[in-house]
């Protein structure tokens, strides 16, 4: 059972692509510099929002949506769905079969 953790956490931990990491985790779709590009985004679409709140007197500018990222849905579709006790239990007696 420790090699099967150990080999899926490599897999998913490998840099380049995979189909593995994104099927487990949709937020993996984009590489890190893409998410920190994506933060950099919102935050001068927020600074300049400020900004124009700040220096403009009758301003009703709404407040800018954060640029959508894979995996980051509402929080009810976020949560993941759990396996019951038998289908745990079947998983780990067929991992159990195969050694």
């Amino acid at each position: 059972m420790r090699r099967l953790y150990v080999l899926v956490s490599r897999l998913i931990n490998m840099r380049g692509q995979c189909a593995l990491a994104p099927a487990i985790d949709e937020r993996l779709t984009w590489p890190d510099e893409t998410h920190i590009l994506a933060n950099i985004a919102d935050s001068l679409e927020a600074s300049n929002w400020m900004f124009i709140k700040a220096n403009s007197e009758d301003s009703d500018a709404p407040i800018p949506e954060p640029l959508s990222r894979p995996g980051m849905g509402s929080a009810e579709e976020s949560q993941p769905e759990l396996a019951s006790s038998a289908e745990v239990a079947k998983f780990f007696n067929d991992i159990n079969a195969m050694l």
